[in-house]
């Protein structure tokens, strides 16, 4: 049988909607035989120099202790066994670049068929500075695009 969805890309950035995302996902992946489902999440690099007057005040032996992108490693782990439950084996993308960029690129470099995202995000202020990431890639991705909100 073949599928419409032969390669799904999924984001997510832990929020209610973003699991909703990857469980949409979970569940077309499954129906249509499509996996490994790629997840990608977002992390923006932050420079040490950023960090460097908050870094001077703390013990030099904890700098290598902080790790800048722990929750975002832990988003990827929660989507990876939402998507085991359904059966779908994935394949995790951490992109230090605005998310729809990074959905944008994993879909076009894996030759994506669908791209699904939950329709908000996990903080309004983000939103207003960024956008709204499931209304660009609605405008700008190389596939179909599924917005997934609560239900």
């Amino acid at each position: 049988m073949e599928t419409i969805y032969r390669t799904i890309v999924v984001g997510t950035d832990g929020s209610g909607h973003g699991e909703q995302a990857v469980r949409a996902a979970g569940e077309i992946a499954a129906a249509t035989g499509a996996e490994p489902v790629h997840v990608v999440t977002a992390c923006h690099a932050i420079l040490k120099a950023d960090w460097q007057e908050t870094l001077n005040q703390l013990p030099e032996e904890l700098w290598e202790c902080i790790d800048l992108h722990s929750d975002t490693q832990q988003v990827l782990d929660d989507a990876e066994q939402i998507l085991a439950d359904y059966g779908v084996a994935s394949e995790k993308h951490m992109i230090e670049e605005r998310p729809t960029d990074a959905l944008i690129d994993i879909a076009e470099r894996e030759h994506a068929d669908l791209i699904v995202v939950g329709s908000r995000g996990r903080s309004l202020s983000k939103r207003a500075f960024l956008g709204s990431v499931s209304t660009k890639l609605v405008h700008h991705a190389p596939c179909a695009v599924l917005v997934a909100g609560h239900r």
